[in-house]
Parts: structure tokens; C-alpha cells; sequence
């Protein structure tokens, strides 16, 4: 896995430990923990094809569609949020909040099938999803 933090710097990962997160990469799958305070990760489509831009509490890296597929957030301690921009698939990540008032908020399809081969527009196209414990 690399991890690009900042515009020069590119680093293998196995695992890193950051102030803010640590990335973990698992029988393939990649894991990212946030800290055991508040955490904001933000995931979105990259300047380039096929790359995603994660930001965790202002911090950015850069990862590759393939590489997100099937990670897995570990929100741990704090009231942490993990938002998918436009384009990122909820079903492309896990998100486990852990302990504090979590939030995971996502697009969703703007059209859906229905009956009969119709469609329908849905009205709300986010949605918000709040856990605590």
C-alpha cells in the first residue's frame, strides 16, 4: 500500500503511525484507526482516476480505488465522523465508530430501480447516519 502524505512525500505503509491515525495493512485489506479523541475522516475521488483522497483531521493521503475497496474505519474513542464524498461508494468502506457519538454520512443514488423496470428520483440524495455508545 502507499500512502502519499503531502504533494512530494510517498510512503510505503506496513503499518503507519501518525498523531492522528494509524494504517494498517491486513491480509490485503487496509484498516485505518483514529485516534481515541474527535476524528474527522473525510474520503473522496482523487485528481487522477482510479485515486482517492483521504483526509483525516487535515491531514491527506492518497490511495488507490482498488486499495480503498473494502477498508475498514476504526473510528475508536471520541465523537468521530467519516463523510464519502461524491462518487465514493457506501459500500466501498466499513465504518466502525467505536465508543462516542459517531457520524457517517454518504451519498446515495439519485435514481433507483423500481417495479417493473421503472425508475424512481429519489428527493433526499445524503444521508446521515449517527451512532452512540
Amino acid at each position: 500500500m502507499r500512502i502519499k502524505n503531502g504533494p512530494e512525500q510517498a510512503i510505503t505503509a506496513k503499518p503507519i503511525q501518525h498523531k492522528d491515525a494509524t494504517f494498517v495493512r491486513e491480509n490485503g485489506k487496509v484498516h485505518i484507526y483514529g485516534s481515541e479523541g474527535a476524528d474527522q475522516m473525510d474520503v473522496k475521488k482523487g485528481k487522477n482516476p482510479g485515486q482517492v483522497e483521504v483526509t483525516i483531521n487535515g491531514q491527506k493521503y492518497h490511495m488507490s480505488e482498488k486499495e480503498l475497496a473494502g477498508a475498514t474505519f476504526h473510528g475508536r474513542g471520541g465523537n468521530d465522523s467519516l463523510a464519502l464524498g461524491k462518487g465514493v461508494s457506501r459500500d466501498t468502506v466499513a465504518w466502525d465508530p467505536g465508543k462516542g457519538r459517531d457520524t457517517f454520512s454518504y451519498d446515495l443514488p439519485t435514481s433507483v430501480p423500481g417495479g417493473a423496470g421503472d425508475k424512481f428520483v429519489r428527493k433526499e440524495t445524503r444521508r446521515t447516519e449517527t451512532s452512540e455508545n
